[in-house]
């Protein structure tokens, strides 16, 4: 999941004489699925309606990637659906991501519940809400496996409205997750991208995967700007700000990467700015730890302040940075941000 809070999946909630009929109907009418251990598969959760179906053991979780005004329609108009006893609406759920497993989910959920005036239920208790105002704000874990997992057996709902509520925690989410870990843990950087051919939308889509594929971190917020360099002309600028818990020098090896295709070419400026002060690539070599690494220990024919030693230094540093992408990247990461690649050269 790429943001901190996004919106979530609808909810419904359905009582039936013979539930297994329904939930069959569901499967074969709706492509169902039914979610045990994780609460919805990884993609777009704002399309996606989670059925709370009532069974003789409680509620089974049942997700369709389809509105909840789709499948209402769909169940009323359907003549081969054994009797409803009750259908209704549910406040539809945000998606706080509590990031890597490990942190304090529950200082989190205990101060949003008192800012926000909000109740504690469980994913049960959410099926007798009475209302379809308001918003289920449903705390998770982030996972590389395709799908979010739980991390708490709380949920949260406000009674506010939805689209004040999601905006209040995707401005805030960075406050409340500096209760779930140490201070020191993450960092708030802004990544600057800037393409000649003004191809952003490819571009933008491929850091995005990026994101995703190298676990980069979580978009806090994102917005178009121009850049006024000295003797030329304002140049269209996309902002970023994430939150990682990749250190700064880390993250813009990455990044450095990133720059090239992986065919080879520079396709794209990526600039990193943390706490207002922009990474260069000079920070990273001249660290000793990094230096080290991307040199080793041979010795330079120039003195560091040479041009043509400079030059040798920034060649070295782009082949560690591009072995180290290679590295991190599956198979299938790889085909798909070379899919994204093709629409740019």
């Amino acid at each position: 999941m790429l943001y901190l809070a996004k919106r979530g999946f609808e909810n419904i909630a359905v009582s039936c004489q013979d539930y297994q009929a329904l939930e069959k109907w569901l499967e074969e009418n709706l492509n169902a699925q039914a979610m045990e251990n994780t609460l919805i598969s990884t993609g777009e959760s704002h399309n996606c309606t989670m059925i709370h179906l009532k069974t003789t053991a409680g509620f089974k979780k049942i997700t369709i990637a389809h509105s909840a005004g789709f499948i209402m329609s769909k169940i009323f108009a359907a003549a081969d659906l054994p009797a409803i006893e009750e259908i209704k609406v549910l406040p539809q759920s945000i998606l706080m991501n509590m990031g890597k497993s490990g942190g304090d989910t529950e200082a989190v959920v205990t101060k949003i519940a008192a800012e926000l005036n909000a109740q504690r239920i469980t994913i049960g208790e959410a099926a007798y809400i009475s209302e379809s105002e308001g918003a289920l704000i449903v705390f998770l874990n982030d996972s590389k496996t395709g799908q979010y997992i739980a991390a708490s057996n709380s949920l949260l709902y406000v009674k506010d409205n939805f689209a004040e509520v999601l905006s209040y925690l995707k401005i805030h989410a960075p406050r409340y997750l500096a209760k779930a870990y140490p201070f020191d843990a993450w960092h708030i950087v802004e990544v600057r991208i800037f393409d000649e051919k003004e191809k952003y939308s490819a571009q933008y889509r491929r850091f995005l995967q990026a994101i995703q594929s190298l676990d980069l971190g979580y978009i806090i917020s994102e917005y178009w700007d121009r850049e006024v360099e000295r003797f030329s002309l304002p140049v269209g600028a996309y902002r970023l700000r994430l939150l990682t818990f990749m250190e700064p020098l880390e993250l813009k090896i990455m990044l450095m990467a990133l720059e090239y295709s992986l065919d080879g070419p520079r396709i794209v400026d990526l600039d990193l700015f943390y706490h207002q002060k922009k990474i260069s690539w000079r920070d990273v070599i001249n660290t000793k730890e990094y230096r080290k690494l991307i040199l080793g220990n041979t010795n330079q024919i120039f003195g560091k302040s040479s041009f043509f030693a400079e030059q040798s230094n920034k060649a070295a540093m782009v082949r560690y940075c591009t072995n180290k992408l290679m590295s991190s990247l599956s198979d299938k990461d790889r085909a798909l941000l070379k899919a994204w690649e093709d629409n740019i050269e």
